[in-house]
């Protein structure tokens, strides 16, 4: 009866593990599709504007100017692939309990750099995607 008890609570914990899996990956692709470099505020190292958009334009708000931009920053058209490994990361975890998230986040940042390093290394899309 306890081991019934246990998986049932376990459960419970995948699904609420799933779920902030799911609302980051949406926030973090609302911040994406909405940014704008003119939402950093100046304090921020990479930023390039003096005066920030008061209030900011982005759909999550300053918070989430700040993490697109530092996810373009660092990875750049990639970022979007770490968006979609998260969503579906948490829909696989939703749906399969048994799912073994640790496992696979080597996967998933293998998957991420390989993405940013041929996004990199092409040289017809995205070269003026971010003004």
């Amino acid at each position: 009866m306890a081991a019934v008890a246990r998986r049932a609570n376990n459960n419970a914990w995948n699904e609420v593990f799933a779920l902030i899996l799911l609302g980051i990956a949406t926030l973090l692709f609302l911040a994406l599709i909405s940014y704008a470099p003119k939402d950093l505020p100046a304090w921020l190292w990479f930023s390039k504007v003096a005066t920030p958009n008061s209030p900011a334009q982005n759909f999550i708000g300053p918070l989430g100017a700040i993490v697109a931009g530092f996810c373009y920053f660092m990875i750049g058209a990639a970022s979007y692939l770490l968006a979609a490994a998260l969503l579906g990361l948490g829909a696989a975890k939703l749906f399969h309990a048994e799912l073994n998230v640790s496992r696979r986040a080597g996967w998933i940042a293998l998957f991420v750099i390989s993405g940013a390093c041929l996004l990199h290394l092409q040289s017809s899309f995205l070269r003026d995607w971010h003004s």
